[in-house]
C-alpha cells in the first residue's frame, strides 16, 4: 500500500462510520419485546354460577365462584387484584383482595358484610385499596393500607360515601370519592391525608366532578369536568393541582402517559383519543372504551363489554378485536378492566 493511501485510509474510515451512525439513527427503533396484557372480570357457567377470573394475554386464571374481580395491578412475578366475593354463611358481596390466586377478605367492623373495593395501588411493598363497607345501614368510606382499614371523616350530612381512586406519593395518601347528601345532591371530594382539597374552578363554574388520579413520574393528574350555570360541560385535567381545560361537552375516561407522550381517553359524543393534542377516531362509534395503554407503537383498549351481547370477550389492539378465553358453555361474562405492563 502506498503511503498516500496509508495517509487516506483513516479519513475513508471515519467517514464510512459516520454514515452507518447517521444511517442507524435514521431507521426506526426496532420493537421492544412483546407486553403482557391483563383483564378482570367474571363469566357464568350454563348454571348460573359465577366465578371471578382474570385473564394474560387471553389465557384465563380462576379465582374463584360466587365473586368478581375488578382491577389488576401485576408487580414482578405477582399480580394484585381487587373485587367483590360472598362470605361464607352470607348472600351479600364484600370486599376482598387476591394476591395471584389466593383470596384474602379485608378487614370490617364486627357484623359487617357488605362493602365494596374500588381502588388498588402499589407503593414498594405497601399494598393500598380504597372503597367503603356499611354498617347499621350507614355507608362509611375508607382504604386499607396492608389488610388494615383506615375509616375516612366526612363532613356531617354525607351520605352514601364510598373511595373510588386512589394513589400514594411520598408519605401522602391521595383520595378522590364521592357522596351524596339527605338532599340528594351529589358531591364529589378530593383529600390529601384526609384533609379536603379545593381545586381550582373557573369563575362562574356551577359543578366540578373528578374521575380519577393517576401518577405519571412525579407528576399528579386528576381528570374531571366543570360545568357552568347553563349545564355546560367541559372535560379538563389538573396537573399537580393547575386546571387545564380541554374541550366542551366531553368528559376524559382515562389519561396515560409514556413520559414523552400524553394520551386522553375522550367521551362525548361518540369515544375517540388525543396523542399530544391530535385527535384520533375509534374504529366503531358506539365503542365504549374505558382504559387506554400505548406501548412499541401499539394502542391497547379496555372495553367493559359482556359477553352476551357482543358475541365473546374481547379487548382492542390497534382496533381490532382480540378475543380471550373463555370455558365451553359459557352463559355469560363481562371485562372489567385492562392492563398492559410494558417490557424493556
Amino acid at each position: 500500500m502506498s503511503r498516500k493511501s496509508q495517509l487516506l485510509l483513516p479519513v475513508i474510515l471515519t467517514t464510512a462510520l459516520t454514515a452507518l451512525i447517521l444511517l442507524l439513527n435514521g431507521l426506526p427503533a426496532a420493537p421492544g419485546p412483546d407486553p403482557d396484557v391483563y383483564l378482570t372480570g367474571y363469566y357464568l357457567d350454563a348454571k348460573g354460577s359465577r366465578t371471578a377470573c382474570y385473564w394474560k394475554n387471553g389465557r384465563r386464571v380462576d379465582l374463584g365462584k360466587g365473586a368478581e374481580a375488578i382491577r389488576i395491578l401485576p408487580r414482578g412475578k405477582d399480580v394484585h387484584i381487587i373485587g367483590k366475593c360472598l362470605r361464607e354463611g352470607y348472600h351479600l358481596e364484600s370486599p376482598c383482595y387476591w394476591k395471584n390466586t389466593r383470596r384474602h377478605l379485608l378487614s370490617l367492623p364486627p357484623k359487617s358484610v357488605l362493602g365494596e373495593a374500588n381502588a388498588l395501588f402499589l407503593q414498594g411493598d405497601d399494598i393500598y385499596i380504597g372503597g367503603s363497607y356499611e354498617k347499621d345501614w350507614r355507608k362509611t368510606a375508607c382504604y386499607w393500607k396492608n389488610g388494615k382499614r383506615v375509616d375516612i371523616r366526612l363532613p356531617e350530612g354525607a351520605v352514601n360515601p364510598t373511595v373510588y381512586s386512589l394513589i400514594v406519593v411520598g408519605n401522602t395518601v391521595h383520595i378522590l370519592g364521592s357522596h351524596t347528601t339527605r338532599k340528594e345532591s351529589f358531591h364529589y371530594f378530593y383529600l390529601r391525608n384526609g384533609i379536603r382539597v379545593n381545586l381550582p374552578k373557573p369563575a362562574g363554574a356551577s359543578y366540578t366532578a373528578f374521575r380519577d388520579l393517576y401518577l405519571v413520574g412525579r407528576d399528579t393528574y386528576i381528570t374531571g369536568n366543570w360545568s357552568d350555570s347553563a349545564g355546560n360541560k367541559t372535560a379538563c385535567y389538573w396537573k399537580n393541582g393547575k386546571r387545564v381545560d380541554f374541550i366542551q361537552g366531553a368528559e376524559i375516561r382515562y389519561l396515560y402517559s409514556t413520559g414523552k407522550d400524553l394520551y386522553l381517553l375522550v367521551e362525548g359524543p361518540g369515544t375517540f383519543y388525543w396523542k399530544n393534542g391530535t385527535r384520533f377516531p375509534l374504529a366503531e362509534k358506539e365503542l365504549s372504551a374505558s382504559s387506554l395503554f400505548a406501548v412499541n407503537g401499539d394502542i391497547y383498549l379496555g372495553c367493559s363489554v359482556s359477553l352476551a351481547s357482543d358475541g365473546g370477550l374481547f379487548y382492542w389492539k390497534n382496533m381490532k378485536k382480540v378475543p380471550v378465553e373463555v370455558p365451553p358453555g359459557t352463559k355469560y361474562g363481562q371485562i372489567h378492566s385492562l392492563h398492559v405492563v410494558r417490557h424493556e
